[in-house]
């Protein structure tokens, strides 16, 4: 299990949901999962402030270049 600790102090339990999910996208190889991804957000003393299911919106980039 992944442990995350998210800079943001406060209990917007969305809002640490998205913080983590963007962590476990970034750094632990999310980009890699089946989204939505469910996570469950505690306080440091171990209460559960909710469980959240977050979703990764996709916006795609594309480049050309000339074909000679």
């Amino acid at each position: 299990m992944n442990l995350f600790l998210s800079v943001w102090d406060g209990d917007d339990g969305e809002y640490l949901a998205e913080d983590a999910a963007t962590d476990y996208h970034s750094n632990h190889d999310g980009w890699e999962a089946s989204w939505p991804v469910q996570f469950a957000i505690f306080t440091d003393d171990g209460k559960l402030i909710g469980k959240y299911e977050v979703d990764r919106d996709y916006d795609p980039v594309f480049s050309a270049g000339e074909i000679k």
